[in-house]
């Protein structure tokens, strides 16, 4: 049977910065978009309603939650209380890497199935599901501090200047617990970060970015990660991570001449890296990225 329709939603590779806004604070984040990774979700027509989710990216009551949440909105796929199609979700993504594999594919479902609700109103469901969110149903996830255990913008913010990215997986998978909130004090961090991407400055932006990382390893570990010397070695501008998950990235700029850019590929897979890849933020369009 042809496939009827298809929803593409793009995960995130870690985040700039992610921390507590004071001691009793929520947990904040600036994610990092990545648009060559990303959760499909396919559907055919049929007469049996039904989900194929092979790598499990969704609890297992999903289907049912999204019912209850979705069955008394208006219009959409849902009217009359039917839910139409086999629904099959794919990804490119790996649970716990921290690169939002499960809310992407939840925030595809909704899109199929309620097509008409806004960004914030697709995050509020996604958070009432998962307890904790990523900012991936919005253009631009960058443009505000996301409260990941609200599922809502705290303030917005300019988004970050051009620049590239080169990552893979590092250490093993750990997947988000929404009531873990042991990460280091952001406070001091957001301002900082406003006022560098609002004059584009990407040196003071990769700095933060890597500080940020810092705080987090020294908290939660792990205490070999590499990155730090790997970027200080390939005269990068900084590093980047997830910081619950195995994602770690270079920040470069976004013109750096190809022979360090291979130089990170060749020193990221040498140092036992995996699914290393590459992509651009910014003016340079974000499918410029290359995978391995």
């Amino acid at each position: 049977m042809p496939r009827h329709a298809a929803v593409r939603v793009s995960g995130h590779f870690g985040e700039f910065l992610q921390g507590r806004l004071g001691p009793s604070g929520p947990v904040a984040l600036v994610s990092v978009p990545c648009a060559p990774l990303q959760a499909v979700l396919s559907v055919q027509p049929s007469r049996v309603f039904g989900l194929h989710d092979p790598m499990r990216l969704l609890p297992r009551d999903a289907l049912r939650r999204l019912g209850q949440l979705l069955r008394p909105l208006r219009g959409g796929p849902l009217r009359g209380g039917r839910l139409p199609g086999r629904l099959r979700l794919a990804t490119n993504m790996l649970p716990g890497a921290g690169t939002g594999a499960s809310t992407a594919a939840l925030v595809a479902v909704i899109r199929y199935l309620a097509p008409w609700l806004a960004p914030q109103e697709v995050m509020r469901i996604c958070w009432q599901i998962e307890g904790a969110t990523d900012p991936l149903a919005f253009v631009e996830p960058t443009a505000q501090l996301w409260a990941s255990r609200l599922g809502q913008g705290l303030v917005p913010l300019p988004a970050p200047p051009p620049m590239r990215i080169i990552g893979g997986l590092w250490g093993g998978p750990e997947r988000t617990d929404p009531a873990d909130s042991r990460f280091a004090d952001l406070c001091d961090l957001v301002p900082q970060w406003h006022g560098a991407a609002q004059r584009g400055d990407l040196p003071e932006i990769a700095r933060l970015a890597s500080l940020s990382a810092a705080r987090t390893a020294a908290i939660r570990g792990p205490t070999a990660d590499p990155t730090a010397e790997i970027a200080s070695q390939l005269s990068c501008l900084g590093y980047l991570r997830a910081h619950t998950g195995s994602a770690r990235g270079l920040i470069l700029e976004r013109t750096a001449p190809p022979a360090q850019r291979q130089a990170a590929h060749d020193k990221l897979r040498a140092a036992g890296y995996g699914r290393v890849m590459e992509f651009t933020l910014g003016a340079m369009s974000p499918q410029d990225g290359r995978r391995e």
